[in-house]
């Protein structure tokens, strides 16, 4: 499928921390001097060499000082490359930490603003009290919310919405076990997030005043293109709220869903994801279907940019068919059908943690089981697991 990137309703969209992934950027920076430009300048801005810091992976990726930063570079550096070819997006949104990107991209914010942001958040994130995050898959928000008041005491809180059965909670370590328990007796998978903090909860609260300082410091002005708050869902108006969200955002739930339905009600046909992974191209084209998506990193996304398409690996194909899988609505409520459901959940993602023992046949295979599990006739469910084996290729 060609990329329609003039004359369309577009939107980019920016990842967050959590999509990074060992050789980020490498064939971006091999074919695009936009890239070398913004990483070099990431370099004398910081002192780091983000090429080889995603080129290596390993302990700089559980660094939240240095890995927040490298996704912003990534994210701007794509932007960048983007604007090259003449992509004219109408509007901006960035997943929690990607939303520094955005403003990047919407003139709100400077470059080297942002890395200095970016790194002094990852650094006070790191600073606040030890607590936990987990996914949970199959239950609706609400029901994880009242969950997480009732049995974590006010504990352990919603932090992200990204679809409308897929959430993360975060709060106390201790208190977790417990909520993930009986999430898990109340039908949902729930699989432990491999982070030490606990984002987008009250645990941050040392974290939104320390940045809500920082910030004060920052040339921040209102935008050229509108950027949809990653909080709120709503467009993000002046310097002043913008300033707000930077700061509060630590703190409170990132409401995926709702930036979803506010570019959809706003009539976008085409979104763009910056980020090293296909993460939020996966949100988007299971929910709202009338819309074309793609990412800087996967086989369209890198056709656009004109570099060749590289392999993706088996863990990679897990992810995708597990979150298509859990982004496709239920048209069957039995209980043998959610039980195979949350089988077909569970086992990929023990592929995406041990992905060596299974071929991507095996994936497509438990993808096509779990979406005839939720009721998804034959011409769609091909149309789904033909979407994935696209990219795979």
């Amino acid at each position: 499928m060609a990329v329609n990137v003039t004359g369309t309703a577009c939107a980019v969209v920016f990842s967050g921390q959590g999509a990074q992934t060992p050789h980020m950027g490498k064939p971006h920076h091999r074919h695009l001097e936009a890239f070398r430009e913004t990483y070099r300048q990431a370099r004398d801005v910081l002192g780091l060499d983000f090429l080889a810091i995603g080129e290596g992976g390993g302990g700089d990726f559980e660094t939240p000082e240095i890995v927040q930063p490298l996704l912003v570079t990534f994210g701007v550096a794509s932007w960048r490359s983007l604007v090259e070819i003449g992509v004219r997006p109408q509007w901006l949104a960035g997943h929690s930490l990607g939303e520094v990107c955005a403003l990047v991209a919407s003139g709100a914010l400077d470059f080297e603003s942002a890395l200095h942001f970016a790194r002094e958040r990852g650094r006070a994130m790191a600073a606040c009290p030890p607590g936990g995050m987990a996914v949970v898959v199959g239950v609706d928000a609400d029901r994880v919310s009242t969950c997480c008041d009732q049995v974590g005491n006010g504990r352990v809180t919603v932090a992200n919405r990204n679809l409308p059965d897929q959430t993360v909670i975060s709060g106390a370590a201790e208190a977790l076990p417990e909520v993930a328990d009986a999430l898990r007796a109340a039908g949902a998978v729930v699989k432990p997030v491999r982070v030490s903090v606990a984002a987008h909860s009250p645990l941050m609260a040392d974290a939104a005043a320390r940045l809500e300082a920082f910030t004060q410091d920052l040339t921040i002005r209102g935008p050229d293109i509108p950027v949809v708050s990653t909080v709120t869902g709503e467009f993000l108006g002046d310097s002043t709220a913008i300033r707000n969200n930077l700061s509060q955002a630590v703190t409170g739930c990132v409401d995926w869903v709702s930036v979803m339905k506010t570019l959809r009600d706003n009539g976008v046909e085409q979104v763009i994801e910056c980020g090293p992974r296909t993460v939020l191209r996966d949100l988007f084209s299971t929910t709202v279907t009338t819309v074309s998506a793609v990412s800087v990193s996967d086989p369209e996304g890198l056709s656009l940019l004109g570099i060749g398409h590289e392999e993706t690996d088996t863990r990679a194909g897990a992810q995708r068919a597990l979150r298509l899988l859990v982004g496709t609505p239920r048209l069957v409520h039995e209980t043998t059908a959610t039980e195979a459901t949350t089988a077909a959940y569970a086992r990929l993602q023990e592929i995406v943690d041990r992905p060596d023992s299974v071929s991507p046949e095996d994936v497509r295979r438990l993808l096509d089981d779990g979406l005839r599990a939720k009721g998804i006739d034959e011409d769609t469910r091909t149309r789904l697991i033909g979407r994935r084996q696209e990219v795979d290729r």
